[in-house]
């Protein structure tokens, strides 16, 4: 249920980023709220270690505020809402997938002759950590 809620909801912001190229804000307090009661009913544990869950998406305000070109404060918020379905750690797995998926995508717009400071949108490339992540199979 958990992964159908994470998908469904990467899904809807990956077009919005990529139709408007901003991220849904209103929503996202809700968002957080049903993640945090889905991972609750999966997992249990107390509130301080679900809330750990935002601790990634938080950290990357500061980021977004400072290297407003590098990751926008929406993408922080999808991270917030990421992490209150999956927890800090799969989170942080997420971002690094995305952003390995976003550096191959920087190297292409290169090798076909982009310029270095071609924006695109990120959430699109975090849905796409999402399906990888989805699709792997478990380890032993």
């Amino acid at each position: 249920m958990r992964d159908f809620f994470l998908i469904l909801f990467l899904t809807w912001y990956a077009f919005s980023d990529l139709k408007h190229r901003e991220v849904l804000v209103l929503p996202v307090p809700f968002l957080i709220a049903a993640g945090l009661v889905l991972r609750y009913r999966a997992e249990g544990g107390s509130l301080p270690a679900l809330l750990s869950g935002l601790l990634p998406g938080i950290a990357l305000i500061p980021v977004s505020k400072c290297r407003r070109r590098w990751i926008g404060c929406g993408d922080a918020l999808v991270f917030m809402v990421c992490g209150a379905v999956c927890g800090a750690g799969k989170t942080l797995e997420l971002m690094f997938i995305s952003l390995v998926f976003a550096g191959l995508m920087g190297i292409l717009i290169l090798m076909r002759g982009g310029n270095k400071d071609t924006e695109f949108p990120f959430v699109p490339f975090v849905l796409a950590a999402a399906l990888a992540r989805l699709c792997q199979p478990p380890l032993p």
